[in-house]
């Protein structure tokens, strides 16, 4: 990935993606747009942490490259084995992740046959379990609504999405209204149970 196209992902320069578009069309190809640095970050991996919504909205929605380059950007992995879709579950921000996730369910896109979603980094993260690690509570209980098989697959520890939600606590949010993150919390790992009653106890991670 060249300097111009990092700098237009990390800041968010919507105009920028156009005017590369219109230098793409002479050449009747994507290929620029699905480049990564040398930790294998797309534009997608770079623009979704500083939730350049705007950006996103606008590689993956409106046309900007063929739905085929769009699908091959959700499923390129960093040097660590994470997805955009592992990013935004980690970054937290609801909106971006429901774009992020409505794209990935109407397109249907997959990699090797297996739905972006369950696909795991190098920990064997899919994105629930990276959701719960930073207690991202409305994203996983989204995906646990809308792709329940997720509750079943354990990471590189052993750990399945069960395990995480008992060990890793809203933190930020209970020093503001513990209650209420004590609640929701609770919620989640109801719905884990219910989605995974074969899980009895903890398992040891250490």
């Amino acid at each position: 990935m060249d300097s111009v196209l990092y700098n237009a992902a990390t800041l968010g320069n919507v105009s920028f993606l156009n005017d590369a578009r219109n230098n793409e069309l002479e050449s009747g190809t994507d290929e620029y747009f699905l480049k990564q640095t040398k930790h294998k970050n797309n534009i997608l991996h770079l623009a979704i942490p500083r939730k350049h919504f705007e950006f996103v909205e606008e590689v993956i929605l409106n046309g900007l490259i063929s739905k085929q380059a769009s699908d091959e950007l959700f499923e390129q992995a960093n040097k660590d084995g994470n997805t955009p879709v592992h990013v935004a579950a980690e970054v937290g921000n609801m909106d971006m992740f429901k774009l992020l996730h409505d794209y990935v369910c109407g397109q249907t896109v997959q990699k090797e046959g297996k739905p972006v979603f369950m696909m795991q980094n190098i920990e064997g993260n899919t994105p629930l379990h990276v959701a719960l690690i930073h207690a991202n509570v409305e994203i996983a209980k989204l995906l646990i609504e809308t792709h329940p098989d997720l509750v079943y697959v354990t990471n590189t520890s052993k750990e399945t999405p069960l395990h995480l939600a008992t060990m890793h606590q809203p933190i930020d949010v209970l020093m503001k209204d513990k209650k209420v993150a004590s609640l929701a919390y609770l919620d989640m790992i109801k719905v884990l149970l219910e989605k995974d009653s074969s899980i009895s106890c903890m398992g040891d991670t250490t």
